[in-house]
């Protein structure tokens, strides 16, 4: 388990958007299955929390999608 700080991320704006499919939420953590790897995801104002043996790089790229598509939305 490790905790990630990425920028301007909503981890409950972008699982719970309509568009992501195959995770759920179960209190404050958010599970769901990438490939063969089940991750769980909870976010606080100390950041990201990953529970999940994928490397802290493959969150990174995903959070900085979202980050910009956050930015493009309040442009």
């Amino acid at each position: 388990m490790y905790r990630l700080k990425p920028e301007l991320f909503d981890l409950n704006y972008t699982l719970d958007c309509g568009q992501v499919f195959r995770w759920a939420k179960d209190g404050d953590w958010w599970t769901g299955v990438v490939g063969d790897q089940v991750i769980r995801l909870s976010q606080d104002s100390g950041g990201l929390l990953v529970d999940s043996k994928l490397q802290p790089e493959f969150f990174l790229v995903i959070s900085a999608w979202t980050t910009t598509c956050l930015q493009s939305m309040r442009a």
